[in-house]
């Protein structure tokens, strides 16, 4: 079955990667998501794609667990995945289980917080918002442009 990631996938892949036409995607919408992510060049002020998340026992067991131990626990028992973030230290998440209407969340962790926020509510208003955050770069919107072009954007959580 198709989903709403389906009906993104054009506008993201052609702001992500102009001119390369896009290539056929498993109906799967995680299955999909994931082979967008994996054919994306990395943008000026983000990057997206699948970041596996280390076991952080080893490093706790040693002493030398680095200071976001406790998210790397946290992330690979919950069943989300790191799925990029911008370079100011912004991290998104994709919940892997669908919730019961099937949509796969993301959530988004702010630098300087320490539990992830919900972000959206399926895999296609993320692209949209991803499509958008690339925009913004290439256009180089004011502040002002982006947030009324992120209100045009349906499925994102206030």
């Amino acid at each position: 079955m198709k989903s709403n990631l389906h009906a993104h996938a054009p506008a993201f892949w052609s702001a992500m990667n102009p001119g390369v036409p896009l290539p056929s995607l498993p109906d799967a919408p995680l299955e999909a998501f994931r082979m967008l992510l994996e054919g994306t060049a990395d943008g000026e002020f983000f990057s997206v794609g699948i970041y596996p998340v280390a076991d952080p026992w080893p490093r706790v067991a040693l002493g030398i667990a680095t200071d976001h131990w406790q998210d790397q626990l946290s992330m690979g028992l919950t069943g989300l995945e790191n799925v990029g973030g911008n370079h100011s230290g912004d991290r998104w998440y994709l919940d892997t289980e669908p919730d019961p209407a099937g949509l796969h969340r993301v959530y988004w962790r702010y630098h300087d917080t320490i539990d992830p926020m919900p972000l959206c509510a399926g895999l296609g208003p993320f692209l949209a918002y991803l499509t958008l955050l690339r925009t913004a770069e290439r256009e180089t919107l004011s502040d002002d442009a982006f947030e009324a072009r992120l209100g045009q954007v349906s499925g994102l959580y206030d």
